[in-house]
Formats: C-alpha cells, structure tokens, sequence
C-alpha cells in the first residue's frame, strides 16, 4: 500500500509540474514571446507601469494571429498542425518577424 501512495505522489507532483509549464508555454505562444523576451518585457512592463506609461510588446498581434505566426497558417483544418508533414509552412524565413508597426491586414 505504502509503495502505490508513493508512487501515486510522484505521478501527481509531475502531472502539476507539467501543467504548470505547459500552461507557461501555452502563454507564451499566445503572446508571441520567447523566455528570454518574456524576463525583458516583464522588467519593461514594470518599469513602464513605474512611469505611469502602457507597454505592449511589438509582435504581439493577438492571439489567433500569434498562433499563427508559430504553428503555421492552416484556416480549414485548425489541427492541421498537429501533422508537420501535411501542414502549411509558417510565413517568414525565421530571421524577419511580422509586428505591430508591420502588420498587414
């Protein structure tokens, strides 16, 4: 009894984990960022806030558009990313990046 309570704890303890960094990650691509745009935006943020100033980040485009930008434009089929090898490439060659001040409607 004792060994499957034991291991019930880690399967638990690695599942909130998990979740917690999947959530992160999922946050992350409907922002538009990276981890390491994500610590500079947050100092950015605050100090801005410290201003009495608004911070938006340049190449948030809003969410549907931020998936987008990561998994690929596929209108038909919203899972379609899920398959790479049937999917549409994402648009950009990964050095050019779509933002605010750029986006085409």
């Amino acid at each position: 009894r004792q060994c499957i309570m034991t291991s019930f704890m880690i399967c638990c303890s690695i599942m909130i984990a998990l979740s917690i960094l999947g959530g992160f990650h999922v946050y992350l691509v409907l922002t538009n960022q990276t981890t390491i745009e994500f610590q500079t935006n947050f100092m950015r943020r605050k100090e801005a806030r410290k201003n009495g100033e608004f911070f938006r980040n340049e190449y948030d485009l809003g969410r549907t558009r931020n998936f987008q930008a990561v998994f690929g434009p596929n209108p038909l089929c919203r899972f379609r990313w899920l398959l790479p090898c049937v999917a549409q490439k994402p648009s950009g060659d990964g050095l050019d990046f779509q933002s605010i001040s750029r986006l085409r409607i």
